[in-house]
């Protein structure tokens, strides 16, 4: 679930990055980006980015390396991941 949460944030990120370029502000018209510089949606695009890059590879580094065998409800022996 978090790696997902990851790559929308990675994603949402980068589109907010897209939204620094002028002709994209001219294209949206969306008064609260004429109103705050680009520097300020730069920051918070890098935050989302690095966010999600967070989670993604944090995801990925809590994979158990032994899982276990059950028979029934008892474990009987374990199994390389």
């Amino acid at each position: 679930m978090k790696k997902v949460l990851g790559y929308v944030l990675s994603l949402l990120g980068i589109l907010t990055l897209t939204l620094t370029i002028d002709k994209v502000r001219e294209i949206t018209k969306i008064t609260f980006l004429q109103q705050t510089g680009s520097f300020q949606i730069t920051l918070v695009a890098l935050v989302l980015i690095i966010a999600g890059i967070f989670l993604v590879v944090n995801e990925t580094k809590n994979t158990p390396k032994e899982v276990p065998i059950y028979q029934g409800k008892e474990v009987v022996g374990y199994r390389r991941h």
